[in-house]
């Protein structure tokens, strides 16, 4: 909640400092900065908060439902704020955005704070370590034979997505064989791909089990970056785009359904950080590696590439003990 005040806040100052003394561009510097400390402090916290406030068996209905309004704000917010900058200015924009964090917050508060009773491999206080913190929440991950591979899944997969975003955009902006490349459009239809992923994500879990719903996404993201690779045409690079929405979303819903259900409640946010810090940290260095790749020999071979490496790891995840994270016998409940 105070991360979304906090938020408000920072926004809502932009267009008063530039309405009293202009445009400030180190303002936009300083508020995006903290804007992106406090969204991802507000993102491990409410994963956590989700694991509070459904039952077990509920999870993945209740992340979907997360993930495919993040996808809906994602096609209709840029929109929008395309069209209030255009009317108004952007400082206007900015200043309506901050304003849609205090709704937010409000909304937070009068969510009533009800639990119920989560199934953990052990009772709450029972196996966790006598220290808390970062450390601690890798040793946690580290000794764990599931989440130690999810770690390394994750991390490719951060690093994938990263590299494959910007050499997709430079492929459609450079190397289309139909005119100008369109990135909004076709990011704004891939956003409508993730909302599908996010919705079919439970149904597939249920029906196929966590490892088939999971290491096929998986294998789906490196089929539909294999063909944006090989392929110029725009249909196919819409419709590669839309598929490798779909599979991220339905690969990151069953990772953190995953992981909520196997981590005791006591740890679940300082293990989460953990996650997002050694997931998101490597993507820098794999954007500027794969790029200079690509500037030798192209953008196509590494696409390929990318989506090649992918489908192995989805293959090499069936070695693994994320296999025994089967649970055929559970059936989730509608919220």
């Amino acid at each position: 909640l105070w991360c979304d005040v906090w938020r408000g806040i920072g926004y809502g100052i932009v267009p008063i400092a530039w309405a009293a003394a202009g445009p400030q561009i180190w303002l936009l510097y300083v508020t995006t900065a903290v804007g992106a400390f406090l969204g991802a402090t507000f993102q491990i916290a409410s994963t956590s908060a989700v694991a509070r406030l459904v039952r077990q068996d509920q999870l993945t209905d209740a992340n979907g439902r997360m993930q495919a309004s993040y996808g809906l704000t994602s096609f209709f917010g840029p929109m929008l704020a395309g069209l209030v900058a255009l009317r108004f200015g952007p400082e206007v924009a900015v200043g309506l955005n901050g304003g849609s964090f205090f709704l937010s917050a409000v909304c937070l508060f009068s969510v009533r704070r009800h639990t119920f009773e989560r199934r953990t491999q052990q009772p709450d206080g029972e196996g966790l370590p006598r220290r808390q913190g970062f450390v601690a929440g890798m040793r946690f991950v580290l000794q764990h034979p599931a989440l130690k591979w999810m770690l390394v899944f994750s991390v490719w997969l951060n690093t994938a997505a990263a590299v494959g975003i910007d050499l997709f955009v430079y492929r459609l902006q450079h190397e289309m064989t139909e005119a100008e490349g369109p990135v909004g459009l076709v990011f704004a239809l891939a956003a409508l791909g993730s909302v599908a992923g996010a919705l079919r994500s439970p149904a597939l879990r249920r029906r196929y089990g966590f490892p088939v719903a999971y290491l096929g996404s998986i294998a789906i993201q490196g089929i539909a970056l294999a063909c944006v690779g090989v392929s110029g045409a725009l249909i196919t690079l819409i419709s590669s785009a839309m598929m490798y929405s779909a599979g991220q979303m339905t690969s990151r819903i069953n990772s953190i359904s995953i992981r909520q259900e196997l981590i005791p409640e006591g740890m679940l946010g300082q293990i989460t950080a953990v996650f997002w810090c050694l997931t998101i940290a490597p993507a820098p260095l794999g954007v500027a590696l794969f790029t200079s790749i690509a500037g030798s020999i192209g953008t196509s071979p590494v696409l390929v590439a990318l989506g090649g490496g992918l489908a192995v790891l989805a293959a090499l995840g069936v070695a693994t003990p994320l296999r025994g994270l089967e649970r055929t016998g559970m059936r989730s409940k509608p919220i």
